[in-house]
């Protein structure tokens, strides 16, 4: 006996989208960086004195 297997294309989204979520994801780790706080010398609530502008500020 002799079946007919069906090949019906299976459907993963649109086009190009695995480039566009890779492309979001490496923009978002690369900006991440700028987007932290350094880590020396806050008090517990993430500020500091910014000895070269004089000024005092919260991360």
């Amino acid at each position: 006996m002799w079946v007919a297997i069906s090949k019906e294309r299976v459907s993963r989204g649109s086009p190009g989208s695995g480039l566009r979520s890779a492309v979001v994801l490496l923009s978002l780790l690369a900006f991440a960086c700028y987007a932290s706080a350094h880590g020396g010398r806050t008090n517990k609530a993430g500020c500091h004195n910014d000895r070269k502008s004089g000024t005092y500020h919260c991360h």
